[in-house]
């Protein structure tokens, strides 16, 4: 898989499925889709999803990977201007990295000098750090600004809710299968990233840096929807390698940008 999340952990060790395709169903029969690029490869997807008792489930994804994903929004379409947070002002060094990462990879279309948009949101950008690593910055998006008017308000709760897996499920399947049980893990990084926007979300997922407009055309961290559309990719690859080998197999979420 061409993966390299802030993270999912993969423990082959079976899952509680959150794969209703949601707002994704709907935008199966919608009639303005334009083709996204995307580093998954459908024609993979759809080989080793073949026997995948849900025919439906399989379509949506496979039209994600070739027309984006819809984040749900239904709010209001309008223009949205914003100053970065103080953190981004402190270190543009992190800031200016991590657009440089972004276009390199073609996730975030930019710079531009003036709004791509008529009604183009931009989100406060800033740094964080984590207590163990206090010299280690990660950008933020702050999707839900302006309290009450945000992106994220506009996104219902449905869209968001997902059943997480624990870790104590996971547990408890090692110590019933005994001290010879032998365990494997994944660590997925910026896996989010690699789940396509759908074009006519762009406007939605924007930001103002240094004078320039910028799109992001991938899921980001911070927008409320993106764990649950992750997670849809998140149980089909656990199908398929559950499918493939004598395993148990959990899988379960974990933001490292919130901690």
């Amino acid at each position: 898989m061409p993966y390299s999340p802030s993270s999912s952990h993969f423990l082959f060790i079976t899952t509680t499925p959150n794969q209703h395709p949601r707002c994704n169903r709907a935008s199966l029969h919608s009639s303005d889709s334009s083709p996204v690029q995307s580093t998954l490869v459908q024609l993979q997807w759809a080989h080793y999803l073949a026997e995948y008792p849900d025919p439906e489930f399989v379509l949506a994804l496979l039209h994600i990977i070739q027309f984006g994903a819809a984040i749900g929004f239904d709010g209001t379409d309008k223009p949205q201007n914003c100053r970065n947070l103080k953190t981004a002002i402190e270190h543009p060094e992190v800031i200016d990295k991590d657009i440089r990462v972004l276009q390199s990879n073609g996730r975030i279309c930019g710079p531009l000098s003036s709004p791509p948009h008529s009604a183009f949101r931009a989100s406060p950008l800033g740094t964080v750090t984590r207590k163990r690593y206090p010299n280690k910055f990660r950008v933020i998006n702050h999707l839900s600004w302006p309290p009450g008017d945000s992106v994220n308000d506009g996104i219902p709760d449905s869209e968001g809710h997902i059943v997480y897996e624990a870790v104590s499920q996971a547990i408890s399947t090692i110590r019933r299968l005994g001290r010879r049980c032998l365990l494997a893990k994944l660590d997925l990084k910026d896996a989010f990233c690699h789940i396509p926007l759908r074009m006519a979300d762009y406007h939605l997922i924007g930001c103002f840096w240094n004078g320039d407009f910028y799109e992001y055309m991938v899921l980001i961290f911070g927008l409320n929807s993106a764990p649950y559309i992750f997670n849809l990719f998140a149980e089909a690859l656990h199908w398929i390698i559950q499918h493939h080998i004598p395993a148990e197999l959990k899988h379960y979420l974990l933001n490292f940008r919130l901690l």
